[in-house]
């Protein structure tokens, strides 16, 4: 029996592409590969209006003749509109949907707006209404790692949730769509043969920061610096100052793996994600990656598998090491590719589209994910066990 699944892809529109755009432009993408026989209707309450959306957004319709995109009014018309033409709808948002007629899957992405990183208490006390009405109304509730399933444990105890939450790790591009076809290439700025990568955003828990911190080395070893991202401008911006940093800008689905690739280093400074795809990104491209080992979700799925560092100030101690070492940087490469071999976009399709079924086949009746509930074998539907 096909499925109809609605994809509330409002976070298709923003012109900032990562974290929720990311994951679901990637997730129906594998999905509408894996089960073409299905329909997936991307539900956009405002037409995407900024070219990086239109770009990707029309990327999803041409390669799927099973993708469809429709605008339907945020509310009582995107509710109707759902509950006419899908089986089940699909959000990474919290909020979802206002109505208990529709199967509704949630997936939860992060918690970071209840941690010391949210950056504003009416941001936060609008992402807790939000998410309270997401896990209270989600037939299915879906998290991206176990850290992210222990913490909205954490700030939400009660068993009712605890049943309906199951852990779906995401899948990270293996050299994005071909990884084999992908040639390095330097950004313009950049003049010098050794450089680092990394992914800018001002975003607080990006650490952005520490940076500025490593400029010193830059001049020692003579490598450059590429902060990878568009500036957003203002006081949220903490811009480095310093030759050997380079800006430039946004980069697409072409450049952004060719950039990355032609790196010596992918640095990754951020203290907290719930997963976090760029690192494995890189290490997708064979790769030397640097990440903060203050981040639970990489503590969890990276563990000793590549380069880290602990505290603010071993930051310089660690890559000023790397840097002075050729055979230090590639060390873990080769186990990297393994790793990242772990996390497929294919088995986290089949996890989704089985959840997707349980909530329409459920739709008069719990989920119980818990402990000695009725838990559906994920790891049968999908393949094999994930990481």
């Amino acid at each position: 029996m096909s499925l109809s699944v609605g994809v509330l892809a409002f976070p298709l529109t923003s012109p900032v592409w990562g974290g929720n755009p990311w994951l679901v432009y990637r997730m129906v993408d594998a999905l509408a590969t894996q089960f073409p026989n299905d329909t997936f209707h991307l539900v956009f309450y405002e037409a995407p209006g900024n070219d990086v959306s239109k770009a990707n957004v029309g990327r999803l319709l041409s390669r799927h003749s099973n993708v469809r995109s429709v605008v339907a009014a945020k509310g009582r018309e995107a509710i109707d509109w759902c509950r006419s033409h899908t089986d089940v709808a699909w959000g990474t948002v919290s909020g979802i949907m206002r109505t208990d007629a529709l199967p509704q899957v949630f997936t939860l992405q992060d918690m970071r707006m209840f941690t010391k990183y949210r950056e504003s208490y009416v941001g936060y006390l609008k992402h807790r209404a939000g998410l309270s009405f997401a896990l209270r109304q989600a037939k299915v509730v879906s998290v991206i790692s176990r850290s992210t399933r222990d913490e909205v444990l954490r700030f939400y105890p009660r068993k009712g949730y605890e049943r309906k939450i199951d852990l779906v790790y995401i899948g990270v591009p293996a050299g994005f769509d071909d990884p084999q076809g992908v040639v390095a290439k330097r950004p313009p700025q950049v003049t010098s043969d050794r450089f680092i990568t990394t992914i800018y955003d001002p975003l607080p828990q990006k650490r952005m920061e520490l940076l500025g911190s490593i400029t010193p080395l830059l001049d020692k070893h003579g490598w450059d610096l590429v902060c990878i991202g568009p500036l957003r401008g203002g006081s949220r911006d903490r811009v480095v100052h310093h030759p050997r940093v380079h800006y430039p800008g946004y980069a697409g689905l072409d450049d952004l793996p060719a950039y990355i690739k032609a790196s010596s280093l992918f640095l990754f400074p951020s203290e907290y994600e719930g997963f976090g795809l760029p690192p494995y990104e890189a290490m997708s491209l064979g790769v030397p990656v640097l990440y903060n080992r203050r981040c639970a979700a990489f503590v969890e799925c990276i563990g000793d598998a590549t380069h880290s560092f602990g505290t603010d100030p071993e930051l310089s101690v660690v890559l000023d090491s790397l840097m002075a070492s050729p055979e230090m940087l590639g060390s873990h490469v080769v186990g990297c590719l393994g790793l990242v071999k772990r996390f497929d976009w294919a088995r986290a399709a089949r996890q989704y589209m089985y959840l997707f079924s349980l909530a329409r086949d459920r739709a008069g009746s719990e989920v119980d994910f818990s402990p000695g509930g009725d838990r559906p074998s994920i790891e049968a539907v999908a393949g094999g066990a994930g990481p």
